[in-house]
């Protein structure tokens, strides 16, 4: 998840870590913030 965060940091519009970003959260059963991500 860090490693996600970090490089949206770095780039906002990177659509790949967003996507993946949600689909780990939506693994871990965090449903809100995957909807958010």
């Amino acid at each position: 998840m860090a490693s996600y965060d970090r490089a949206i940091l770095h780039n906002p519009h990177d659509y790949e870590a967003w996507f993946n970003r949600g689909s780990v959260l939506e693994r871990l059963q965090r449903y809100e913030e995957a909807i958010a991500s």
